[in-house]
């Protein structure tokens, strides 16, 4: 499975791998649902993520959206999705810094 999901008491740590679209979302949905639990702070790793499409972006807004999470951050952003956040406009919809992976490792 590309999802890579590590949990504490507090926090919830999401490694995405490979593609973001409508073929893997409701997978990564249903991953990510089990280890939900209120006030936890999650972060979502998209460093290796290589192809996004409308329903990829629409999970990352959902999940953003979570009420019963005491934070989200997205890190460590792909080509691939920060391409994907500016042709859609959403870049600024997220208020995480964009920083691509690459950038991340220098």
């Amino acid at each position: 499975m590309p999802i890579d999901i590590t949990t504490n008491d507090l926090s919830v740590r999401v490694s995405l791998s490979e593609e973001l679209t409508i073929y893997s979302v409701i997978e990564f949905r249903d991953a990510l649902i089990s280890h939900l639990k209120p006030s936890v702070d999650i972060s979502v790793n998209l460093s290796q993520v290589t192809e996004v499409d409308t329903a990829g972006l629409q999970w990352l807004l959902a999940v953003k959206a979570l009420s019963m999470a005491q934070s989200v951050e997205f890190c460590h952003h792909s080509k691939a999705i920060v391409d994907a956040l500016e042709l859609s406009g959403l870049s600024g919809t997220f208020d995480d810094t964009i920083v691509l992976a690459s950038e991340a490792r220098s």
